[in-house]
């Protein structure tokens, strides 16, 4: 049910009189419909921000990271690469033994 109303292919009150019609207690129906209808609102939200989560701008924000490339941060870039410097492992003939 919620992602029914959610995503807005059926109202909140449709929604409320199916869990009715379905037994559903009024205190539990209410709580359904309002997390749907929240999480509803929060989509919206971040949609109006430029925050949109969609396949299709997922598809784009690859597209455009492996054509344009990445903006790093440069302190999260000194943190990236102190943890690579301390898991890499230097190369030697030793290393090499059983690499692959």
């Amino acid at each position: 049910m919620i992602p029914l109303i959610a995503n807005g292919n059926i109202t909140a009150d449709d929604g409320f009189q199916q869990l009715e019609a379905a037994g559903i207690q009024d205190w539990y129906a209410n709580l359904v419909v309002t997390l749907a209808t929240t999480k509803a609102e929060i989509h919206q939200a971040k949609i109006d921000a430029g925050e949109s989560h969609s396949p299709a701008d997922h598809a784009l924000r690859h597209t455009l990271a492996l054509t344009e490339g990445l903006e790093v941060d440069e302190a999260l870039w000194h943190r990236l690469r102190a943890y690579g410097d301390r898991v890499l492992i230097p190369n030697s003939e030793r290393s090499r033994q059983g690499a692959g």
